[in-house]
């Protein structure tokens, strides 16, 4: 009867290892998230006709829109980029819109969408969490949900064959001091591969048109100042990710390479919104 005990849970024991392997790939796709606003035509359309933008074949970073329409100012960078050398990794930094849970959320995961994917580098993950976001979150259905993040997969997909992602989330409660360390993990991290930092990130919006210009003004003083302090006190109605922007200011000096305003006629009458292309060369090696 022991025999029979013993014959029993060898088979079980057997059954369960195979039944784990054949598992794995159910458990990888568990390591990607997934793109619920993912829009195939305005990829499509904003990738057919690029033209890489003059002067951006250098840049370490840049900040771009995560208003779809608008994403098409960013699109140029990139592929600027991916002309002068191969991008291996791309470190999306990106407002926490909802405001919830720690001040920073980081993932090496990867993302996924109906006719794509890119994958997530964690070992790049790991090397920021140790050296600059130790106490950071990982919430995936927080991450997943954050479009301003995920918007961007399918173009670095499709511009950056082969790259990986990082996914950062910022709430306004971060210290300017874990910006700061973020910054020099990042620049120590570009040493060691071929790296683009995407600044995800809306600037003014929801205001009159002319508040709009007003506070692009701000905005661009702030900028130019490097004044993290007083950049940082901006609210939603200057700029959606002040965060991002700091991190990008303190790895080197920025220049504004685009800017553009919209006027829209929404629920309470018309409304502007502003995009600025700021861009961070790369640091000299020599």
């Amino acid at each position: 009867m022991r025999r029979l005990f013993r014959s029993a849970a060898t088979s079980l024991a057997a059954l369960l290892f195979l039944l784990t392997a054949c598992s794995a790939p159910a458990a990888q796709s568990n390591a990607v998230l997934p793109c619920p606003n993912y829009n195939a035509g305005t990829v499509s359309s904003q990738l057919a006709s690029v033209v890489p933008m003059e002067g951006a074949e250098n840049l370490l970073g840049a900040t771009m829109p995560h208003y779809a329409p608008m994403m098409k100012l960013g699109v140029p960078v990139l592929a600027a980029a991916a002309q002068s050398r191969k991008i291996e990794t791309v470190v999306l930094l990106a407002p926490n819109h909802k405001g919830e849970g720690p001040p920073v959320e980081l993932s090496g995961s990867g993302y996924f969408w109906p006719d794509g994917s890119v994958e997530g580098d964690g070992d790049a993950a790991a090397f920021l969490r140790k050296t600059a976001v130790p106490d950071a979150a990982e919430d995936r259905q927080l991450l997943s949900e954050e479009y301003a993040a995920s918007l961007w997969a399918p173009y670095i997909a499709q511009l950056f064959p082969g790259a990986k992602v990082v996914t950062l989330l910022f709430t306004r409660g971060v210290q300017t001091e874990t910006l700061s360390r973020l910054a020099d993990a990042l620049l120590a991290l570009s040493e060691d591969r071929e790296l683009f930092v995407l600044c995800s990130i809306d600037f003014s919006h929801y205001q009159t048109p002319e508040k709009t210009l007003q506070n692009d003004e701000v905005t661009r003083e702030a900028v130019q100042n490097r004044d993290l302090s007083f950049l940082r006190r901006l609210d939603g109605a200057y700029l959606d990710c002040p965060e991002a922007l700091s991190v990008l200011l303190c790895m080197g000096d920025v220049s504004e390479l685009d800017y553009q305003t919209i006027v829209y006629r929404d629920a309470a009458g018309t409304s502007g919104a502003s995009y600025f292309i700021y861009g961070l060369e790369k640091p000299d090696r020599k």
